[in-house]
Order: C-alpha cells, then sequence, then structure tokens
C-alpha cells in the first residue's frame, strides 16, 4: 500500500551553511503534523516545491492512482 500527505509551507530566506538542496521551511501547524506523521508511522521522506501544488497531488494520488492521502490543515490533532 502508498500512502502520504501533503500540505501547504513556504520557503524562507534564512541562511543555511551546508551543500545540496537544503533549505528552511516554515509549515503551518508544522506540531499538529509531526505528531500525525509519528502517529500513523510515516517515514520521513520528503518532497517539496516553490508551487502551491499540495491539493492537486493529494487530487491524483487519490483519484487516478488509488493510493492513501491526507491533506494537513484537515488532520485532526
Amino acid at each position: 500500500m502508498i500512502r502520504g500527505y501533503t500540505g501547504p509551507g513556504k520557503f524562507t530566506d534564512d541562511p543555511l551553511e551546508t551543500f545540496g538542496g537544503a533549505g528552511v521551511a516554515e509549515i503551518p501547524q508544522l506540531q499538529k503534523l509531526l505528531k500525525y506523521i509519528c502517529r500513523e508511522g510515516f517515514e520521513h521522506h520528503v518532497a517539496a516545491n516553490f508551487s502551491n501544488v499540495s491539493r492537486a497531488i493529494h487530487e491524483a494520488a487519490t483519484r487516478y492512482l488509488g493510493w492513501e492521502s491526507f491533506v494537513h490543515g484537515q488532520l485532526e490533532d
């Protein structure tokens, strides 16, 4: 079974002294999301981009691929 979650966020302009594709992101209600991730046993892999596509990804995953998907911001505590 493949399942995942999507949600809003944005990259900040905070300096980061590292290498690779790392950045600092601001995620609304991050603590709530982290509780959900832990409670549901999700792995910690992440994909991010500069577009607002979380709902479209959720829709494609559930409707066209038949995956279980959750949208952050609608999660119960």
